[in-house]
């Protein structure tokens, strides 16, 4: 409105602000004693690899095969690692106006080795023996046995079950009369 009342109206412009180039949805996945698959999204097109290691200073760092490779969706393999440890790791990139891009510290941790803990011999019969023990992670359940008598030489035999569990009882079947045996 000028001095006199007369009200002038433009055209209509539109405009778009920036995307800021971020890293969200970050996910670990298939851990495994020595591997671990990672996951995330970037708000724009852009390129990425991860830093990791034992400690925020990180000191590994894993590219895709092609370092160039850029995407809004993005999964790198962590191998060679060791089994129950905690890493952590950050995902850095460069967005496609070469600003780049760094999430936070994450952590994740490798699956502990099978420990084999409160082994038990129960109830033993003429030709059987139950066998107990306890894992600290789900582990399917082998017996390797013997029996022990001088001047022989004998291969270990083997029974077991193919379910997954950390409480495991085993009953020995078809065992010597009055042998003694090796687990």
């Amino acid at each position: 409105t000028d001095i006199y009342g007369n009200l002038t109206i433009s055209s209509i412009k539109s405009f778009t602000t920036l995307i800021v180039p971020m890293i969200s949805d970050v996910e670990t996945s298939s851990i495994t004693l020595t591997s671990v698959i990672v996951n995330w999204k970037t708000s724009v097109i852009s390129t990425g690899y991860i830093e990791y290691g034992e400690d925020t200073n990180y000191g590994t760092k894993q590219e895709y095969s092609d370092p160039q490779s850029q995407g809004i969706t993005h999964t790198i393999a962590l191998t060679s690692l060791q089994p129950t440890t905690v890493y952590h790791f950050r995902i850095k990139g460069t967005a496609n106006d070469n600003s780049l891009i760094s999430s936070e510290d994450y952590t994740f941790n490798t699956q502990a080795l099978p420990e084999i803990t409160d082994e038990q011999i129960k109830k033993i019969t003429d030709n059987s023996a139950q066998i107990t023990f306890a894992t600290n992670i789900p582990t399917d359940t082998q017996i390797l046995y013997k029996p022990i008598k001088p001047n022989e030489t004998f291969d270990y035999q083997q029974q077991g079950k193919q379910d997954l569990t950390k409480n495991h009882q085993l009953t020995l079947d078809d065992l010597e009369f009055g042998a003694n045996y090796d687990i």
